[in-house]
């Protein structure tokens, strides 16, 4: 239930919320209170049936069923409210609206005055910034608020300069995720790259904006250069790191940095601190989650080129972070993709056992690391045997995996079996250029190379 998602000082901010609606004697509060109660177990199937059991046993289920609808309306309200107050500019943004339309200048000229000094005085370089400063002058200037016509009156001017800086930063914004669609989904738009390059182009450039050109740089180009500017802006806190932009550039780096390294571009030992970029930024955007997915995805990437204590300490530091309801499940998860990264094959299979995904794709991994495991394990007629099961599994879920992954998928399952049947026929020789793609393709390499050697 939506409730679920709430974190401990949402919990006690929505709390204070009912309890001013309700007497603590009323049904409703204690309904409540019951969910309070059970706050760390509202994901439990039977938790309603629960609650309605121990204090509403003789409510009949439509009633118990309003009386949690009733809460659940007060749950939105609630949200509207408390999401509203996040916002950082928006209620003194509204407030100068709101006295503009009611003729209460001065206090409109002073609600104005402080956010205008607030703005420019923020520790951290932002998106909205501009973008606010526009709705500001324009809420003053295309009003009846007689501060428009004083002499030497500069708010139209203010309005219409704001409105480029914040135009330039938005189509800079627009522009980079139009190319890093196609980067993802090979689908690319000519026309509107077109127009926002010439909307940039004719625009003056802002601190923010440049930064947001590196962020382009770096994505498209993935040169040094734009990479050391975005590293620079990330580790010196340029941005806030709960910012939805820290968080992009953050990502835009994680990925570039794996192909650094493997140019010699930067040392390898560099990606810990970028990776924890991420890893922050996730953990404090509050319109994210830190999921075990990236976790996963990241490990994976450091294992390859890391030592495994390093390794070991980035999940230490981070594993509490993660947004899960199964942390032990998590931790089991990065040691086997440790584990597999370093040779540890006889501990894999004991920490597979009982272990669930929500994304398919690490469902699907978790049974190939089980046969690769059991495969240098040198349990051969299980290895069979689970890979006969995993290829009849894979048809049944085809429709629940990347086409990207599925014929990497099988063509790892092909090469596994012919990697065991080498081992009795000298005369099979595995040629991997016959295959597009291939799952854990360098841990194949590496079967191969032992073999040859």
């Amino acid at each position: 239930m939506a409730l679920g998602t709430l974190k401990n000082d949402e919990w006690s901010s929505f709390k204070s919320y009912v309890h001013a609606h309700y007497r603590p004697d009323s049904d409703n509060a204690i309904c409540f209170m019951a969910i309070y109660s059970r706050k760390d177990k509202l994901y439990e199937p039977d938790c309603e049936e629960k609650i309605k059991q121990k204090h509403f046993p003789k409510l009949s289920s439509k009633a118990f069923s309003n009386m949690l609808s009733r809460i659940f309306g007060h749950f939105e309200l609630w949200l509207a409210k408390y999401s509203f107050s996040k916002e950082k500019y928006t209620t003194q943004l509204n407030l100068v609206k709101a006295y503009n339309e009611r003729g209460l200048f001065k206090l409109a000229n002073k609600k104005a005055q402080q956010l205008e000094q607030r703005i420019k005085s923020e520790q951290y370089l932002d998106l909205d910034q501009n973008s606010t400063l526009t709705q500001l002058y324009h809420a003053q200037y295309f009003s009846s608020n007689p501060i428009k016509k004083e002499k030497d009156s500069v708010l139209f001017d203010y309005c219409l300069r704001h409105f480029s800086y914040a135009t330039k930063e938005s189509s800079l914004v627009y522009l980079t995720e139009l190319y890093n669609r196609f980067s993802i989904k090979n689908k690319k738009d000519d026309t509107a790259e077109e127009q926002l390059n010439k909307v940039i182009q004719s625009l003056p450039s802002t601190s923010f904006s440049r930064i947001l050109e590196d962020g382009h740089t770096l994505i498209r180009e993935g040169d040094i250069d734009s990479y050391r500017s975005v590293e620079a802006t990330l580790k010196n806190e340029v941005l806030s790191p709960a910012s939805n932009q820290y968080l992009i550039l953050a990502i835009y780096l994680r990925r570039v940095t794996r192909l650094l390294v493997e140019k010699d571009l930067i040392p390898k030992e560099s990606m810990l601190s970028i990776f924890e970029f991420m890893f922050r930024a996730m953990d404090k955007n509050r319109n994210e989650k830190f999921e075990a997915m990236q976790l996963y995805t990241s490990l994976e990437i450091l294992a390859v080129f890391l030592r495994k204590e390093e390794v070991e300490n980035l999940v230490a530091e981070w594993i509490d972070k993660v947004h899960t309801e199964d942390r032990a499940g998590v931790l089991a998860y990065c040691k086997v993709l440790i584990a597999f990264r370093n040779d540890n094959y006889e501990i894999i299979p004991d920490l597979l056992n009982g272990l669930t995904f929500v994304s398919p794709i690490y469902s699907i991994q978790n049974k190939i690391l089980m046969i690769i495991a059991h495969y240098e394990l040198g349990n051969e007629a299980l290895a069979y045997n689970l890979i006969d099961n995993f290829r009849r599994l894979l048809k049944r879920t085809k429709e629940n995996i990347a086409a990207s992954h599925y014929p990497r998928i099988q063509n790892l399952m092909e090469i596994i079996v012919l990697l065991l049947k080498s081992k009795y026929d000298k005369t099979i020789e595995i040629d991997i250029s016959k295959y597009s793609g291939i799952y854990f393709k360098s841990w194949v390499l590496k079967k191969l190379q032992k073999g040859n050697s």
